[in-house]
């Protein structure tokens, strides 16, 4: 089972305005609030205890759309990849609470 979600962070979001001047990215945090967002909007009943081997390959400019991919793997994880422009930008897995 998968499921996906198109996502963006505003420019104007608060965390973006110091992380960098001049030259503006999302911070790997905030990606991985959007990720949990998507997780529990398709998996309500799913409580993230934690991230693992989480990869971060590309930066992400505040304003642009990515897209949130999520598989069902083992029991208790999510494994998720954001896309932006056809660009694997993160990939990781989420384990729930038992």
């Amino acid at each position: 089972m998968s499921y996906r979600e198109q996502r963006t962070v505003a420019a104007d979001h608060p965390c973006i305005a110091g992380h960098f001047p001049g030259h503006p990215v999302v911070p790997g945090s905030l990606l991985l609030e959007e990720v949990s967002h998507c997780v529990a909007g398709w998996l309500p009943g799913f409580t993230a205890n934690r991230f693992r081997q989480v990869k971060f390959l590309r930066p992400l400019e505040p304003g642009t759309p990515f897209t949130v991919t999520l598989e069902q793997a083992a029991e208790g994880r999510v494994t998720f990849e954001c896309h932006c422009a056809g660009e694997l930008i993160a990939r990781g897995q989420i384990q729930s609470r038992p």
